[in-house]
């Protein structure tokens, strides 16, 4: 027995992904987004899904209210991360370098990280953080 399917079906048309549009500026941005558990992160069986700097910059986006605030990243956070401190500073800097976060350091004290606005220049990236 064969099945023909019929490209006209409604049942076969393309899934609408939701499109969030925010306004900076004058411009709107429109991205796509999926819900991820925030404990996926910290569970070991997903670490070869998501990589340490994944890991980190996904964190860091919940822990800061989606850039609002800067974030003291701390070796225990990012520990509960499967992250050692040494990594961590890798992955500060492979993210810093990419353009996706700012980092203020402070010497012996852990690094205060800030979220950059992806697609919209330094000048106009999200509004001043406040310190969580």
């Amino acid at each position: 027995m064969t099945v023909e399917l019929d490209p006209d079906d409604p049942l076969f048309a393309p899934i609408p992904l939701p499109v969030r549009c925010t306004k900076v500026g004058e411009e709107i941005i429109g991205r796509r987004w999926v819900p991820i558990d925030l404990a996926w992160l910290f569970h070991s069986r997903y670490q070869p899904v998501f990589p340490p700097v994944a890991r980190l910059y996904l964190y860091l986006w919940v822990a800061s209210n989606q850039g609002r605030l800067a974030v003291r990243l701390t070796n225990e956070v990012v520990g509960d991360l499967s992250i050692d401190r040494r990594r961590k500073y890798r992955c500060l800097k492979e993210l810093e370098v990419a353009g996706l976060i700012r980092v203020v350091r402070g010497g012996q004290k852990a690094p205060i990280v800030t979220l950059v606005a992806v697609g919209v220049s330094q000048e106009r990236s999200i509004s001043p953080p406040t310190m969580k």
